[in-house]
């Protein structure tokens, strides 16, 4: 058998499938042929199904992995093509998993949307719990990706058919909680489909305790995963899907993943508009409280983006017809063109550079505001829309907290027909004052005057402007003014802020204060945007998770406790393979992890003697490595000696070929009583004899898959036999009935209960002539 690796993708050729693990040549991590669930790569021939499932008829295998199998399928009832996804048989023992696949699926039946691949029905048939969805003759996203580039303006495109998408499911209440190129499908004409919508919710929500899925199933794909998915994917929210759509879009815009330091999109190319630098910067905060709080907030700067595209004329290399919701073949209706003055590239491009010489953004949010004031300029002229306008005023401004300076321009409003503008003391209640440009209209009586086109005009303002006006009405003069505007510090003050941040920050982060410190390189880089800045915040970041991860562990008990163990340490040991620089007293960090060593080495230790006195020393073994892997050296001898007993007990089993020979003996004595129970129609004593032939856990897994299906199926047929025999005790009882009140003559009563029989017996002919004779008696009766 051939395989793909579920971690690194690569083929592993010819696997002996008597084994339960094997190691992937090529990323040399150990696969679990049960639990990880790799890929199966089968032959033409092998992906070819002739059989039926309820009232479809499976075509071809479209593909198989470790949460479903996909069949492309005809619906004999309607003459169409359809797609069938087949859910894990191991599934169907549990009893929650049944109820949660029901009312999960109707949720997902109701999620009518262009861009959402339709859920058509669900069924059961022999314990086999599968989805029929709408068929999508196209490719994945992932797929286009890499055979042919898209220009900005086509993945900008197909990024807000997938915010409309996924606006649609959260309003509705249903989270993906798997979003990923794989999994985002253009069709061939261009229109594109969410797929697996909620699938991995239906897969993955289970109590605790409950072992109904394998590793990774319904948790999602790691490297899209938000912080708190990873942590706890049962308890996610929409945010959950914001996180992963910004890994997504980094992706697709970038072609590369946002892990460690990566390079926000306009460092990679200075052509690509900032929004998207925006964009990235919130969908990928830690905390889900400081993302954007609905994907269509996001869209709504996507689509000024796309707007100013178009407005620039910008051409992409490859041309793919995206067709929107609406039917259109253009992806976003062509937006009312401003009636303000537009502003060309060229100028947007020149006024960056200045930005960049003078501060973040300081020069071209001083010059967009004093064009916004005078009237000439809205806020989608330049098509950057009014939320990416308020981002720009905070990158260039710090926060004011009524006391002090705030840098930055801030524009002042008052009463009065003079405006004045000027360089001078700008003061407002003695709170702030220094030396910067004020703009704003004056709040008190003073003095200006001005030569109007037809008359002289005096206005009233605070400071004496002269000049010459043009308004007939009034006139605008300059000078030295007043107003409520806010201090821009000078170079030196800047760069003293600035050394001051960058100490404080360098002195939280060593003394563990890193939320004081992320705080403290946030205000530098407001200053100065350097990219060894940015680095530290992300640093902080990592830690902050780290610290609340931890924190979390301590509130988990049993395998929770384990798996969310040692997702931890694998996080820690990628900040510190990432990370090189991590501070000293990072030794905190690993104090808690000696405690919750204290509190997981008594579980792993249960349970691996658990499965020894079982005799199944596999999987003591697995139980005891895993007390190895979560342990300090200190810790591990206790483990290691019980795995090197355990081998040599093992060792002297698989030499003995009498007990193999018996242990096949008595398994295929278990299945044949099983099954000869199954034909007698005595299912409660075949489910007996094959939950035995489970009980010795046999390794091959065609083996294991067939028992847990019969098992399924005389449970359900176990059912079926209560239910009948329930409606043959009722059908005793009426009959009863009805022949008691017949002997005491009450023949209403009597055809009441007679009637009740036959609908129980299913229209017995002999409780029919009995009703028949009774109607004839009453009749007789009353007309007597």
């Amino acid at each position: 058998m051939n395989i793909h690796c579920p971690y690194c993708n690569k083929p592993i050729e010819n696997v002996d499938t008597s084994l339960d693990k094997v190691t992937c040549p090529s990323c040399s991590k150990i696969v679990d042929l049960e639990e990880d669930a790799p890929t199966i790569v089968q032959s033409p021939k092998e992906r070819k199904a002739s059989h039926r499932l309820g009232g479809y008829e499976l075509l071809e295998m479209l593909g198989q992995g470790g949460m479903a199998s996909v069949y492309k399928a005809k619906q004999l009832s309607l003459n169409r093509i359809v797609a069938v996804k087949i859910l894990p048989p191991k599934l169907a023992s549990s009893e929650e998993f049944v109820k949660r696949f029901n009312r999960e699926a109707e949720t997902l039946a109701n999620l009518e949307h262009p861009n959402i691949v339709q859920v058509i029905d669900k069924g059961v048939e022999k314990g086999i719990y599968y989805f029929v969805m709408e068929y999508v003759d196209g490719k994945g996203l992932d797929q286009i990706l890499k055979k042919k580039p898209l220009s900005l303006q086509e993945k900008i495109k197909i990024l807000i058919e997938i915010c409309k998408g996924l606006s649609y499911a959260h309003n509705k209440g249903v989270v993906h909680r798997d979003i990923k190129p794989a999994n985002i499908l253009i069709r061939s004409d261009g229109m594109v489909k969410i797929s697996d919508f909620g699938i991995a919710a239906i897969i993955g929500d289970r109590k605790k305790g409950e072992e109904l899925t394998m590793t990774g199933m319904g948790m999602g794909t790691l490297r899209y995963m938000a912080p708190e998915q990873k942590i706890d994917a049962k308890n996610v929210d929409q945010r959950a899907d914001i996180y992963a759509f910004g890994v997504m879009l980094y992706e697709i815009i970038t072609g590369q993943f946002p892990v460690g330091r990566f390079p926000l999109p306009s460092q990679i190319n200075p052509e690509w508009d900032n929004r998207l630098d925006y964009i990235v910067d919130k969908c990928l905060q830690v905390k889900r409280e400081e993302r954007f709080q609905s994907i269509g907030e996001v869209q709504e700067i996507l689509e000024d983006i796309l707007f100013s595209l178009r407005e620039s004329g910008r051409k992409g290399s490859t041309h793919l017809p995206i067709t929107t919701s609406g039917g259109n073949s253009e992806l976003i209706t062509s937006m009312s063109k401003p009636s303000q003055t537009t502003v060309t590239s060229d100028k947007l491009a020149k006024s960056k550079e200045e930005g960049k010489k003078m501060g973040l953004g300081t020069f071209v949010v001083a010059s967009l505001l004093v064009l916004f004031f005078l009237g000439v300029l809205d806020f989608y002229t330049l098509g950057i829309g009014k939320k990416y306008y308020l981002y720009l005023i905070s990158r260039a401004s710090s926060n004011n907290n009524g006391n002090g300076h705030t840098s930055g321009v801030h524009v002042a409003s008052g009463t009065g027909n003079s405006q004045t503008m000027g360089n001078g003391k700008n003061h407002e209640n003695g709170n702030l004052s220094g030396s910067g440009v004020g703009s704003g209209i004056g709040t008190g009586k003073g003095k200006g005057s001005g030569t109007g086109a037809s008359k002289t005009g005096t206005g009233t303002g605070t400071g004496a402007g002269k000049g010459t006006g043009t308004d007939k009405e009034t006139s605008t003069g300059t000078g030295t003014g007043t107003g409520s505007a806010s201090e821009i510090p000078n170079p030196k003050e800047q760069e003293a802020r600035y050394a001051k941040w960058i100490r404080e920050g360098k002195d939280f982060f060593e003394g563990s204060q890193f939320q004081k410190a992320y705080q403290s390189y946030s205000k530098a880089y407001q200053i100065h945007p350097k990219k060894e800045i940015l680095q530290e915040i992300q640093k902080c970041q990592d830690c902050i998770s780290l610290k609340e991860s931890l924190a979390k562990l301590f509130s988990k008990e049993g395998s929770d406790l384990v798996k969310g163990f040692e997702r931890f340490q694998e996080s820690l040991a990628s900040y510190q393979n990432k990370w090189q620089d991590m501070p000293p007293n990072i030794n905190e960090i690993f104090k808690q992890l000696s405690k919750l060593e204290n509190k997981v080495h008594p579980f792993i230790l249960q349970q691996g003697e658990k499965w020894e006195r079982k005799r199944e020393y596999i999987k003591a073994i697995e139980w005891y490595q895993k007390g190895i892997n979560l342990s300090s050296e200190a810790n591990q001898k206790i483990f290691q000696k019980k795995i090197k007993a355990l081998k040599k007990k093992m060792a002297a089993l698989q030499s003995s070929e009498k007990t193999k020979k018996e242990w096949n003996q008595k398994f295929q004595a278990l299945m044949e009583k099983g099954k000869k129970r199954e034909k007698e129609g005595k299912y409660v004593l075949a489910l007996e004899w094959y939950q035995k032939a489970l009980g010795m856990n046999p390794k091959d897994p065609i083996q294991r898959d067939y028992l847990k299906t019969k098992i399924a199926l005389c449970q359900t047929k176990i059912q079926e036999a209560k239910k009948q025999e329930e409606k043959k005790r009722q059908f005793r009882i009426a009959l009863q009935e009805g022949q008691k009140w017949e002997k005491k003559g009450n023949l209403v009563e009597a055809l009441k209960w007679y009637q009740k029989a036959q609908i129980l017996s299913e229209g017995n002919s002999k409780i029919g002539s009995k009703i028949k004779e009774i109607e004839e008696k009453i009749a007789q009766a009353k007309r007597m």
